[in-house]
């Protein structure tokens, strides 16, 4: 992803079929593998993404329809992220996404709020920003797809509705393909949509709980204080961006990120990417302009303000956002193990993403 280079979308990409026999697969099935994702009895972590943390089914449309009817997937919170996307007949639903993720979506947010504060009131006023909310209105190939995007503008039009104007998507668990996928559901299958930011975090080697590799011998030898007393102050850094240790276990891998720009291309009318950099969210001491108010809402040239993103202090905080992130999981193995004491199950194996569930 370097500066400049645009992705390739000179030509629609074609709706996946699916493969599946309806006879062999049902809507009951895909409910089944979902109760079990949730309860942590199967994994179905994508490839390079967190073990556990989302659940992949291909779908053909009219299945999802039912599988929604039947759990409320859509409005019940506690699934958080629900992505159908139409186009390629794929559901993804993610759990709660964790600090660093939500760290990310406050430096970009900052950003934009400082930029909208230099306007004039009834402009300042014509822009919400709203956060986690479900949209359904996608067009052309992209009917019937669900999507929660992590934050998005919306701008007052001429007849005081509000449209959709810029959207934020930070992937951690979700692979960098999903990310670009999001990109073009939301250019592509919108009208009004005309910038899309995406965050491309990344965990080296990504968290698997260290613990179930420890005999019972090992683990008392630790001596880890009981869940509720693991802070911040236990957990050693490397460096600035990771990894970070504990009892010489690892609780978090080394983090880095990319950021890019989506804009749509004014003749094809196809998302492209036009501006992409690699470890743009680990450098110190860094402001980025990556677009201009212009962009996503009608402004004279007075009006037409930089939009900067201090990701220099994300960097800067980045080690304390890993320790939290750390205390996390490390506090969720450790309840674990502490639930096998006390039922004495000898049989009982933490899950490896224990930390997430």
């Amino acid at each position: 992803m370097e500066n400049g280079i645009t992705h390739d979308a000179s030509h629609p990409v074609e709706p996946t079929p699916s493969t599946r026999d309806p006879e062999l697969v049902s809507v009951d099935e895909y409910v089944r593998k979902f109760q079990n994702w949730r309860l942590g009895g199967e994994s179905f972590g994508s490839p390079g993404g967190e073990e556990g943390l989302e659940l992949r089914m291909q779908m053909p449309k009219s299945d999802f329809i039912g599988f929604s009817e039947i759990l409320d997937v859509g409005d019940d919170e506690k699934f958080l992220k629900v992505l159908f996307n139409a186009l390629t007949s794929l559901l993804i639903i993610q759990h709660m996404p964790i600090p660093i993720h939500e760290k990310v979506i406050s430096t970009v947010l900052e950003g934009f709020n400082l930029a909208r504060s230099s306007l004039p009131i009834p402009l300042h006023q014509s822009i919400a920003i709203v956060y986690n909310q479900k949209f359904l209105s996608f067009k052309h190939g992209y009917n019937g797809s669900r999507k929660v995007p992590d934050t998005m503008v919306q701008v007052d039009n001429a007849t005081g509705t509000l449209e959709i104007k810029f959207l934020w998507e930070v992937g951690y668990a979700e692979t960098y393909d999903d990310l670009v996928w999001d990109a073009r559901m939301w250019l592509e299958g919108t009208d009004t949509v005309s910038v899309v930011m995406l965050v491309k975090m990344n965990e080296d080697p990504a968290y698997q709980n260290p613990t179930p590799r420890l005999t019972d011998d090992e683990f008392d030898n630790q001596e880890f204080p009981p869940s509720e007393e693991v802070s911040q102050e236990h957990f050693s850094l490397d460096e600035v961006h990771g990894p970070t240790c504990y009892k010489g276990l690892r609780w978090v891998g080394k983090i880095t990120g990319s950021t890019e720009i989506w804009k749509r291309d004014p003749t094809s009318h196809l998302a492209i990417c036009t501006f992409g950099r690699k470890n743009h969210l680990n450098a110190d001491n860094t402001t980025y302009i990556l677009f201009h108010l212009s962009d996503v809402m009608d402004v004279s040239f007075e009006e037409n303000h930089h939009v900067r993103f201090d990701l220099g202090l994300f960097h800067r905080k980045l080690g304390a956002y890993i320790r939290e992130l750390a205390v996390e999981q490390c506090g969720a193995a450790l309840e674990a193990r502490e639930g096998r004491a006390n039922v004495l199950d000898r049989d009982f194996q933490p899950s490896p993403a224990a930390g997430f569930t």
